[in-house]
């Protein structure tokens, strides 16, 4: 039977109260986990659009069937469609308690509708109770709102005001996740950074036919890994992601934000991002089907880091070049090939700042996508890429007369 979004919260608090437990002290209340949707009006409207975009009607009507097949008919009598939905995990004492929370005009008129999905709940002291499997749950309605916990006690964390404890997050986005990365527990990092990193070494095992050039490398980018998630773990602030429907600009935009502990280097390293200029802004047309612009600077720690690791995969490489049937005169040439290529990269990463873009426009009969980077060293990698058609038409003469070179030049060559 398909759940409605209403049952698909109450299944989530079910499943999130298994192997999540740690003791603390009684200062905890601190919220880890904060989930927003905009609301089941919201939702609508944006399928709505989504519905005139697509050319195809009826995502509303067929999520109205569904819902009216679940609750035998009854709809979603009960809920407030307005307001927004939320769902808060708290470091607690002994545990980290989950809140949910949905409007509602009537909840026992809301319950009466998703009887078959949850069953019928035992009512006490106006707390509802009902069991899923081995799991109970527990509602109560204050205010207009539905709160939904795992134990009674639970039910009094309710937020005064719910919307305000969702940070405004409905506002911008019709579901949104966003982790606080600075409320984990302490003894929680302390237990869980170095469980990782050994079960990391444990699967950092030579595999079959891997050389030990390959498994090095390998070895050097799982620790780099290790440490980006450290860092992260012990300097961010909080990590947000939302999906949203912009009616008014006409798109559908995924966002994550991050901010970090004001003092620290992931805290520089952000703010120095924030004083970067990107070249390729206008990639980002209002007519396209799917847009992206990125633009970062590299620290000097991190370019070091990722030379080295560039470094270990050209000597890699070539050596693998040599294990190839070729003959000598096309080594040589994939290796310069390789080696061009690389030193393009290298002298990008040397310049600081990663730069650009890419767009994807759609019509009824064509597609057409363009990406751009910005390098230290285009004429160099130019050169490279034609030599790369040439060798390509040598080997693959049908596969050589799909690619034209300098199809179109917009720009002086500098």
């Amino acid at each position: 039977m398909r759940r409605t979004l209403l049952s698909a919260m109450v299944v989530a608090i079910l499943l999130g109260s298994g192997g999540l437990s740690l003791a603390q002290k009684e200062d905890g209340g601190k919220p880890l986990v904060t989930v927003a949707f905009s609301g089941y009006q919201a939702l609508m409207k944006d399928l709505e659009w989504i519905d005139g975009l697509a050319g195809k009607p009826g995502l509303p009507k067929m999520l109205q069937a569904q819902i009216a097949m679940v609750t035998g008919g009854k709809g979603l009598a009960g809920l407030d469609q307005k307001r927004p939905w939320g769902l808060i995990v708290k470091a607690g004492s002994g545990d980290f308690p989950l809140l949910a929370f949905v409007p509602v005009t009537n909840l026992k008129q809301l319950l009466g509708a998703l009887q078959g999905v949850v069953g019928e709940p035992s009512e006490s002291d106006g707390i509802y109770e009902f069991s899923a499997g081995s799991q109970t749950v527990y509602v109560k309605e204050v205010k207009g709102w539905a709160f939904i916990s795992r134990s009674k006690e639970g039910l009094d964390a309710a937020p005064a005001d719910p919307v305000k404890a969702l940070a405004g997050l409905p506002e911008k986005y019709t579901i949104a996740v966003q982790a606080a990365i600075k409320n984990i527990p302490e003894e929680l990092k302390q237990m869980f950074l170095p469980l990782l990193q050994m079960g990391m070494q444990a699967g950092l095992e030579q595999m079959p036919g891997e050389s030990d050039e390959q498994f090095a490398l390998r070895k050097k980018m799982s620790e780099r890994v290790m440490e980006q998630f450290t860092t992260m773990v012990n300097e961010l602030d909080t990590l947000t992601f939302g999906l949203g429907v912009d009616a008014q600009a006409g798109n559908i935009h995924f966002e994550y934000t991050i901010t970090a502990k004001p003092g620290t280097a992931t805290a520089k390293q952000l703010a120095d991002v924030g004083e970067t200029k990107t070249a390729f802004g206008g990639f980002l047309m209002k007519d396209a089907a799917a847009a992206m612009n990125f633009v970062s600077k590299l620290q000097e720690a991190d370019i070091a880091q990722v030379e080295a690791l560039v470094a270990a995969s050209r000597a890699n490489a070539q050596r693998e070049i040599d294990r190839q049937e070729l003959s000598d005169e096309d080594k040589k040439n994939a290796k310069q090939l390789l080696g061009d290529l690389i030193d393009v990269l290298q002298a990008t990463l040397k310049a600081g700042t990663i730069d650009g873009g890419f767009v994807l426009k759609l019509d009824a009969t064509t597609a057409a996508a363009a990406a751009g980077m910005a390098l230290a060293d285009g004429q160099k990698l130019n050169a490279t890429v034609k030599k790369l058609v040439e060798q390509i038409a040598k080997d693959e003469p049908q596969v050589a007369k799909l690619i034209k070179l300098d199809a179109q030049e917009r720009f002086p060559a500098t």
